[in-house]
């Protein structure tokens, strides 16, 4: 199988959490133990840390000269991490 077409279907399959739990918390479904908004709300800051990962992979696995807007990429990357914790913490 194609790289892309393997990256496209697991950028689907991760976001079937999202539409699962998205449809729990919107029709309140007492059908999991355990909140459904929390697990949403710890899988979309998984997936944010993901994110900000990615940005460091690729200035970290670039075989170009580094220059300054890496500095900026690096600390931009790790913004959604950041945010998504305080979130998880928030009451």
């Amino acid at each position: 199988m194609e790289t892309h077409k393997i990256a496209r279907l697991l950028g689907y399959g991760g976001a079937l959490p999202f539409i699962g739990f998205g449809v729990l918390v919107v029709t309140d479904s007492a059908t999991w133990d355990t909140e459904a908004d929390i697990v949403l709300l710890c899988y979309g800051a998984v997936i944010l840390s993901f994110l900000g990962g990615l940005h460091w992979g690729r200035v970290a696995s670039s075989n170009r000269q580094k220059s300054s807007g890496d500095s900026v990429i690096l600390l931009w990357s790790i913004t959604p991490p950041l945010v998504a914790w305080i979130a998880v913490l928030l009451p």
